[in-house]
């Protein structure tokens, strides 16, 4: 049986039909995963803003804290600074070592410990010579005070200085350091650090917080002093006063008027009472003083 054109026609629209839909479906699928990856971008982007945004916000806030952290940890230092008129600046490392090695030093050549300082003994042979003379290879025990302590680094260094193994030629060490300060956010802080950082009992090492001129120094034997300008007339006649002769006094950048220190090196002046008001500066300069003057301009109290 043969076909139509009816059939032929029928045919022919079926496929039409089927290409049309087809064409649709392929449409539709292009446009939703058109509309998928935007939406996608779309989140991304948006995520991508957000934590732009965070980022951004998180530094600012970070950067405020830190802000705020350090004003807090310095405010106190700085107003209790302004409040007291004293300037607080730092003895440095450098000048620490310069300190103690010049302290060894006069020491040494003017003639060690004098009568009435720990270590002094009576000679056994020729009785009538000044010469000062140990009987044991240990290092007399000195007591060492800080006036202006700050934040107690000074202190620190005096309590270890020549106890440690690379140490045994220092010819003292100190059996008591003391740190005088007035600032009290300073002197608080020196007292935690020498107790929870350097682990030092007080019978070694201690801050107190008094006025400087009722401090007494008569069983002083070291004396450290970084004052300003207008005080040092009044430190020298406080350490006339009330220091013993032979004991030693270092100043930080600002000489003792009127004074003649024994040493200068870096901003330290080194002097020693009986022998501050003479000029020997030029003497110590010298690799080895002259032994026959030695003696008497070491220990003039005792003529």
């Amino acid at each position: 049986m043969g076909r139509n054109d009816a059939d032929d026609d029928a045919e022919v629209l079926a496929q039409l039909e089927a290409a049309f839909a087809a064409s649709v479906a392929e449409a539709d699928a292009e446009q939703q995963a058109r509309h998928g990856s935007s939406g996608s971008s779309s989140s991304s982007s948006s995520s991508s803003s957000g934590r732009s945004s965070f980022g951004a916000g998180g530094a600012l806030a970070v950067t405020a804290g830190g802000i705020a952290l350090l004003a807090g940890l310095t405010g106190p230092f700085v107003v209790s600074a302004l409040r007291n008129r004293i300037p607080w600046v730092p003895t440095t490392n450098e000048k620490t070592g310069v300190v103690f090695a010049n302290l060894a030093r006069v020491w040494r050549e003017t003639g060690g410990p004098w009568r009435g300082q720990p270590g002094y003994t009576v000679p056994a042979i020729a009785p009538t010579t000044t010469t000062a003379t140990t009987t044991t290879a240990v290092p007399p025990a000195l007591k060492f005070v800080d006036m202006g302590s700050g934040d107690g680094r000074m202190v620190f260094a005096a309590s270890q200085y020549g106890r440690s193994a690379t140490a045994q030629g220092a010819p003292f060490m100190f059996g008591c350091a003391v740190g005088v300060e007035r600032n009290f956010t300073l002197w608080a802080w020196s007292n935690v650090v020498a107790r929870c950082w350097h682990w030092l009992p007080p019978r070694r090492a201690r801050i107190l917080k008094q006025d400087f001129w009722q401090t007494d120094l008569r069983d002083a034997d070291v004396v450290m002093v970084f004052g300003v300008p207008a005080w040092m007339t009044q430190f020298g006649a406080k350490f006339e006063q009330e220091l013993r002769p032979g004991s030693l006094v270092a100043t930080n950048k600002f000489p003792i008027p009127g004074w003649h220190p024994l040493v200068t090196d870096t901003e330290i002046s080194i002097y020693r009472m009986g022998m501050h008001l003479q000029d020997h500066s030029h003497r110590l300069a010298q690799d080895s003083p002259p032994q026959d003057s030695h003696d008497a301009a070491a220990h003039p109290h005792q003529q």
